[in-house]
């Protein structure tokens, strides 16, 4: 079994039933076009001024099946579901930008994307997940503004030593829409923080039976990060 320990459609033993049911239909652009489109875009301050938690390497990557309202490739930093890209031996973010970078170097098709948490929710994840002495807090300790291209909103849930799973674990999106209206853009990802905090909302809010892995569960801002020549040319010269 995966290292997140799940019964998610991505994760399930076999012969576990799935959660989800329902058959595809036509699927909008493929996340991997998006992701490059978003790469030519002007760099923005992320708004709502989520902090920087990590980074971490993505691909394009196909959902757990069983969701028409979901992209045919979707952005998410869970390796649940995501290509087992290079990660730090024990946590599923980088720290350190430059050995993000140096880990992307070795895949030449790999984005880097930085992880944004707003400060309450960033203060509720280190609380559940070891305290602030934890090495895989570094970052957040720093309160450093998020900033980038927005790429989206993700729902993750977390295990012990910061092992990241994704809601779309679940498949939950279908119900989702169904309940509430609430879409997703073209990476699979929440358009805006007010939804992804009402989709958590619902989510959590499940009869026990429907409801997702009992972990501590979050909002997180997905940016397009700093690529390794925007950091050089930000170096001072001389």
């Amino acid at each position: 079994m995966p290292r997140c320990g799940l019964v998610c459609p991505a994760c399930r033993p076999p012969g576990r039933p799935a959660l989800v049911r329902s058959a595809g239909r036509p699927r909008r652009r493929s996340a991997a076009v998006w992701l490059s489109l978003s790469y030519d875009l002007p760099v923005n301050v992320v708004a709502s001024s989520p902090i920087t938690g990590g980074y971490v390497l993505v691909r394009a990557a196909a959902p757990p099946p069983g969701n028409r309202s979901v992209p045919a490739e979707i952005i998410t930093i869970s390796d649940c579901i995501q290509d087992k890209l290079p990660r730090p031996d024990h946590w599923d973010w980088f720290q350190d930008l430059a050995e993000a970078h140096h880990a992307q170097s070795m895949c030449a098709d790999a984005q880097l994307v930085a992880v944004g948490l707003k400060p309450d929710e960033a203060s509720r994840l280190i609380e559940n997940m070891g305290g602030p002495e934890q090495p895989w807090f570094a970052l957040l300790g720093r309160k450093e503004p998020a900033a980038g291209t927005l790429l989206g909103y993700e729902l993750l849930g977390a295990e012990d030593s910061l092992d990241f799973h994704s809601w779309h674990c679940h498949s939950y999106a279908d119900d989702l829409a169904s309940a509430t209206g609430i879409s997703l853009n073209g990476f699979g990802l929440f358009s805006n923080m007010a939804d992804a905090r009402a989709a958590l909302e619902w989510m959590t809010s499940l009869p026990s039976e429907e409801a997702p892995a009992p972990v501590p569960w979050c909002v997180a801002a997905l940016t397009a990060a700093p690529s390794a020549w925007d950091q050089r040319d930000a170096r001072p010269s001389g």
